[in-house]
């Protein structure tokens, strides 16, 4: 994509309130997007990995303003998945007891789905 550099961020350690710092394993959340020339959004590629190696898992969410939907790929672990969702989905990373997973807020509905555990892409209904 062009014009626009991607941003990258990663979860180093959290906190709980008064508890201990956890450290968390390697993780990278990026977006790297495209605008339209009235300025509007064209395209937004998203990436998330947890963990180090081939087998860490990796999500990746392609979003396409033409058909209008958020194409939501798990890249790494078997089984390999895909999921359409409509509209503009952003990929997003949550913790809960210092363990990470995938959500998705979608634009459409206007809602953060289940959400997927990191160890397994589990569609949402």
């Amino acid at each position: 994509m062009t014009g626009f550099l991607p941003i990258s961020v990663k979860i180093e350690s959290l906190q709980y309130g008064q508890g201990a710092v956890i450290t968390l394993p390697s993780n990278r959340e990026s977006f790297e997007w495209e605008l339209a020339k009235d300025g509007t959004l064209k395209e937004l590629d998203q990436e998330v990995r947890v963990g180090q190696g081939k087998e860490a898992p990796r999500f990746e969410a392609d979003f396409d303003v033409k058909p209008n939907q958020t194409v939501i790929r798990q890249e790494e672990t078997e089984p390999k998945t895909r999921v359409v969702k409509p509209g503009l989905a952003l990929v997003r990373v949550a913790t809960a007891a210092g363990k990470l997973s995938i959500k998705f807020w979608t634009e459409r509905i206007g809602a953060v789905s289940d959400g997927m555990p990191v160890r397994g892409f589990r569609p949402q209904s």
